[in-house]
């Protein structure tokens, strides 16, 4: 076919007046006649016979040939061709982009898109297309008002399930807005629709949806009651005006008659809606949905004839009336295909209301029946669900979650009761694993799987197999939820990927400073499929997003003297998983106000500079078991609210934590262990950065206020000393300096003022010298070999959530960039004390320490000084943690090396002089 191998050579800079596409209008009304009549397939032949003689010479020839592209795509997904369409508007779309005028084109592809990926339970594009055209129906003088409204019905709907309900209950919010604020009556074009019909439809979906997010409580709200009713008179009244709709109807009906469709719809989201409200007329509402089922189209609105027959059965249900119920959903499951997952739905449903007749056997059949149609797996789904394999619909974990959700809400028990719903918790947890990746990865997400993942912890079922497809999915979550609102098109040939995508992560930085939404959009398609290129050239990333981690693996490469504690927090709970070389074991604990207010108080006083710190035990009780207290090295996994805790300012037996243990952090397991393969530098080498700042206030300084750091500068001198060094200093430390040079040196060292954006934390920033600014954004595309990076800088691990790419923090981009270890800061650290435990780090870690030790060592020398003063509080030494990889960065000290071999010549030196003189006395 002509169509799909149709390529877009239609230039901007063609300055040509001549048009190739001589009778737009004729042939796009044409296209629109076979579309109304439902003629897809001549809407097809048509376009092809158009496009095969045509060439877009100027815009107007582009944008007609957008328009042509847009109903072939609209035809194609009236036929189920959903790829084909999507395919089809893509075309359309590269046409109608740029195009002066496109506002109404563009709105209406992307609509397109938006429920093409709605029908393939595709959420992130679903919701990212709808929200492309929602931004040009806003921002446009005179939209389609039908679509606009269309759209927030429809995202606040896909926004509750993919588990937004900020975002749905605002996009109702909106809708509600903008019925209250639209004109009376609007004149269009086509004198057979009428436009309030499908307004007032639009209301009852927004109704109906506000209930089920209990946006507005419908027992107590009597105007959004009243308001229904009002609107459903009118609806009434406007629909029965016409007479002659009802004498049309018969097999062959003009299916464009959208008064009677829309009519439908509203009656069907009426009869919904009332059902939830007690004291209701079943018997009115059942000749609502009944008029609905007989108005309605059957052979083009197959879909929508099971949608009204399961609000019938959804009405008998709520009157008691379940055998009625069980035999509508008998008919519904044996018109739908066998492997269709509309019947997985419906089976569900069909055991939910034997579950209300307390028939547990029936329903029980009927949710295997279901998870059979949804498992994908070779064999055949075991009765105990252990062989399940998820398919790739992410719109079933939320029904398999809400479906274990209400047998567990069950007011009565039966055999088994709670090991049955805990298994069909696992069937959720097992499809989540499977869909994850096709998803648009937000904190919202994350909550979600989490409240699957404080299920099965709950009732003590996580496996270890589990534990290691959580760390993949919390990799792969962390990665995602940055690297997702990347878009589109290839990459132009340069000599260095890497300064491509530092210099377009530049642009981007300055399009969301400036809040350049187009600029944001254009710049973030050229990024999307930077992914396979970061996996080829960033192999540390591509380690973060693979789903290979394996948690007996991961054992092995542990210590004896190591333990993991991975934290894991939920509404009112946290699991506390602890790891080591020979066990794994799990408890949940409580996270409730009394738990909640120690560590605020806790972090509040670190962050005091004068706030003496008494030792408390609770906290380490809370957070720290028992078993940890056994084991030297401690190796933590924060989540959540705990990230800004420094584990060694914990207090045990009336000391600090940091007096008896090593303490070492990282973001995932994954990133705990190195190389086995460790290869000590001999003449380990530093690049240094210390800028000077015109600011010279000489109060307690921190490395995040606008002051001269003098303390930084002189650490860099003093550290300079210590290894060998390249020293970037005042105004040589600027950001090419950093971006020229960051390959050089084992070792980065960064002495200078960082700042927390507080609106969008990837905004946040390295200030290097005349004020330039190296933000968190840039950071992600940039590579870098060294082996640790020390951000002695204020807040540099200190984790955000990023309202555009989920918890950003300078140690986390210099992870993805490909650094093994960092050591960051969790507050404002002191300039002069920085400067004291920096220079102790390094002489513990020049005598082949690893990074925990020397951290450890160097805070102890600084406590060991000032103990018993104000400077001895752990707002002074206890700012900087260790992230990431810890074995050592240099072999030892070389002059314990030479003392060693002395020993060692010495010893069989004398082991010689000793056999010697023995065996003369034997002879």
């Amino acid at each position: 076919m002509f169509l799909l191998g149709h390529q877009f050579n239609f230039a901007q800079s063609h300055t040509s007046q001549e048009t190739t596409i001589t009778n737009p209008k004729v042939w796009i009304d044409e296209l629109l006649d076979y579309y109304n009549k439902g003629m897809q397939e001549k809407v097809v032949q048509y376009a092809d016979s158009i496009l095969e003689s045509t060439t877009p010479l100027n815009e107007k020839d582009s944008l007609n040939t957008a328009r042509i592209y847009h109903i072939v795509g609209k035809a194609q997904f009236e036929q189920f061709a959903n790829y084909k369409s999507i395919e089809t508007l893509h075309i359309a779309r590269s046409y109608a982009e740029n195009v002066a005028g496109n506002d109404t084109v563009l709105s209406g592809i992307y609509y397109y898109l938006h429920i093409n990926f709605g029908v393939q339970s595709k959420t992130f594009e679903t919701l990212k297309y709808g929200e492309k055209a929602l931004y040009i129906l806003e921002n446009t003088m005179n939209p389609n008002y039908d679509l606009l409204l269309k759209l927030y019905g429809r995202m606040a709907v896909y926004s509750a399930t993919a588990g937004s309900f900020n975002k749905s209950r605002n996009y109702l919010k909106k809708g509600k807005q903008f019925l209250q604020d639209l004109p009376d009556h609007i004149e269009l074009p086509n004198p057979r629709l009428s436009y309030e019909i499908k307004l007032l439809y639009r209301k009852m979906l927004i109704a109906f949806v506000s209930d089920k997010l209990n946006l507005d409580d419908k027992i107590n709200n009597s105007d959004l009651i009243n308001s229904v009713e009002f609107d459903k008179k009118k609806l009434d009244l406007i629909f029965n005006k016409d007479k002659d709709l009802l004498s049309n109807q018969s097999d062959d009906f003009n299916y464009d008659d959208a008064n009677v469709y829309y009519y439908t719809l509203a009656l069907n989201y009426y009869s919904l809606f009332k059902a939830g409200i007690e004291k209701t007329d079943y018997n009115l509402l059942h000749k609502e949905i009944d008029k609905a089922i007989e108005l309605l189209h059957k052979k083009h609105h197959a879909r929508h004839l099971y949608q009204f027959k399961n609000t019938k059965a959804v009405i008998f249900s709520k009157q008691g009336k379940y055998e009625e119920a069980m035999s509508l959903y008998d008919t519904i499951i044996a018109n739908t295909n066998d492997n269709n997952n509309i019947r997985a739905n419906f089976y569900i449903s069909r055991a939910l209301v034997a579950f209300q007749q307390k028939d547990v056997i029936k329903a029980q059949e009927d949710i295997y029946k279901a998870l059979t149609v949804i498992h994908q797996g070779e064999e055949v789904l075991k009765k105990d669900y252990t062989n399940f394999n998820g398919g790739y619909r992410f719109n079933n974990v939320v029904t398999i979650h809400s479906l274990a959700n209400r047998i567990k809400l069950l007011e009565y028990d039966f055999d088994n009761k709670e090991s049955y719903y805990t298994s069909i918790f696992e069937v959720a947890f097992k499809q989540f694993t499977t869909t994850y990746k096709n998803q648009g990865l937000n904190k919202v997400t994350r909550d979600f799987f989490n409240s699957i993942v404080n299920e099965l912890a709950a009732k003590n079922a996580l496996t270890n197999s589990d534990l290691s497809q959580i760390e993949n999915v919390q990799n792969f979550l962390a990665w995602k939820s940055f690297n997702q609102s990347r878009n589109i098109i290839q990459l132009p040939v340069v000599d260095s990927l890497e300064q491509i995508e530092f210099t377009i992560r530049k642009q981007l930085t300055r399009a969301k400073q400036t809040r350049d939404v187009k600029a944001i959009d254009s710049i973030t398609r050229v990024l999307y499929n930077f992914e396979q290129l970061l996996k080829k050239n960033y192999p540390d990333i591509s380690k973060s997003i693979s789903g290979d981690f394996d948690i007996v693996n991961f054992q092995k490469n542990l210590k004896n003297d190591e333990i993991v504690l991975k934290y894991a927090f939920f509404k009112d709970e946290f699991a506390l998983f602890q790891i080591t070389k020979d066990s794994i074991f799990y408890e949940l604990k409580p996270w409730l106000e009394n738990e909640q207010q120690m560590l605020r108080q806790h972090l509040d006083n670190l962050k005091k500079p004068f706030s003496k710190m008494a030792y408390d035990n609770s906290l380490v009780s809370l957070l720290i078991p028992d078993k940890a207290h056994d084991f030297k090295n401690l190796i933590i996994i924060p989540d959540g609210v705990i990230y800004p805790l420094p584990f060694e300012t914990l207090s045990h037996n009336n000391r600090f934590l940091i007096e008896d243990k090593t303490v070492r952090y990282s973001s995932h397991l994954r990133f705990v262990n190195g190389s086995s393969n460790i290869e000590y530098e001999k003449d380990l080498s530093l690049t240094i950065y210390a800028p000077e700042y015109t600011n010279t206030n000489q109060q307690i300084v921190t490395r995040s206020s606008e002051s001269y750091l003098n303390g930084a500068r002189s650490e860099a001198i003093r550290i300079a000393e210590i290894f060998n060094a390249e020293s970037f200093l005042g105004k040589e430390a600027t950001k090419n300096a950093f971006v020229n040079n960051r390959l050089k040196g084992d070792v980065l060292h960064l002495a200078m003022h960082a700042t927390i954006n507080k609106d969008d934390a990837v905004l946040s920033y390295f200030n290097f010298s005349d004020q330039e600014k190296l933000h968190i954004e840039e950071l992600y595309g940039l590579k870098m070999d060294a082996k640790l990076a020390v951000l002695s800088a204020c807040n540099t691990g200190v984790y955000k959530e990023s309202k555009s790419s989920g918890p950003q923090s300078f140690q986390r981009a210099f992870t993805f960039a490909g650094v093994p270890a960092t050591v960051a800061s969790l507050w404002e650290v002191p300039d002069n004390s920085t400067k004291q435990i920096m220079e102790r780090f390094y002489t513990h870690l020049s005598k082949g320490q690893t990074k925990s030790q020397s951290l450890q060592n160097a805070k102890l020398d600084y406590l060991n000084v000032h103990r018993g003063t104000k400077l001895g509080q752990p707002y002074y030494w206890a700012g900087f943690v260790v992230y990431g990889e810890d074995a050592p960065i240099t072999a030892a000290n070389s002059q314990v090396t030479l003392y060693i071999a002395l020993a060692v010549i010495l010893l069989v030196i004398l082991t010689y002089f000793f056999l010697r003189t023995r065996s003369k006395k034997e002879n």
